[in-house]
Order: structure tokens, then C-alpha cells, then sequence
């Protein structure tokens, strides 16, 4: 496949119009701001491409359930499947420049 030579470079992906917002994908992208996302080439299969997202999650409570004073914006990276049935396009960035860039933050 063609995309496989771009493992571990990113990628500008467009999402179908519709797809279901009730699913794993529906947590990371909000179709309502954009429909292009870049994200990190992982892996290609039959059933989609793998890709690394640069998540926030906000942290309430320390590791033993206790509520903090503050709330804390951690930045984690998350690894999943983007189904070929949800991708419209996919647009490489062949920009070594960027490839050493941490994209999905803000």
C-alpha cells in the first residue's frame, strides 16, 4: 500500500460527513469545528490506518480517587483505529520539518 512508506510521518486525514458520533472516533474528533485532522501514521491495515492523537484530559482526582484543589490538563498520547469507512481523504504532509513537530495539543 502506498501509505505504508509514511509510517511514523504525519498525516492530514478528512473524515466522512456522517460519521457516528457515538463511537470511539466521536471522543477525539469533533466534526462540528473541522473535518481535517493531522495526526501520526502508525500503521495501515485492510480495515483502516492506525494513528498516534496528542490528547487533553483534564485530571480531577489523584491515583487513590481523592478530589485535587486544582484540576490538571495532562497531555496524553492515545493510539486507535480510523476505519476506511470513516475516511474521506487522506492527505500526506511530506514535510520532515514537521515530522519532528508534537501535533494535537492545542
Amino acid at each position: 500500500m502506498l501509505l505504508e512508506k509514511y509510517i511514523g510521518h504525519y498525516l492530514v486525514i478528512e473524515l466522512i460527513n456522517d460519521f457516528p458520533k457515538n463511537n470511539s472516533l466521536g471522543l477525539y474528533f469533533n466534526k462540528e469545528e473541522d473535518n481535517l485532522y493531522l495526526v501520526k501514521l502508525m500503521d495501515v491495515d485492510n480495515i483502516g490506518i492506525w494513528v498516534e492523537w496528542n490528547y487533553k484530559e483534564e485530571i480531577i482526582a489523584d491515583s487513590e480517587g481523592n478530589k485535587l484543589d486544582k484540576i490538571y490538563i495532562e497531555k496524553i498520547k492515545h493510539y486507535f483505529l480510523v476505519k476506511w469507512d470513516y475516511i474521506e481523504n487522506v492527505r500526506v504532509v511530506d514535510n520532515p520539518e514537521l515530522n519532528d513537530i508534537r501535533m494535537g495539543y492545542e
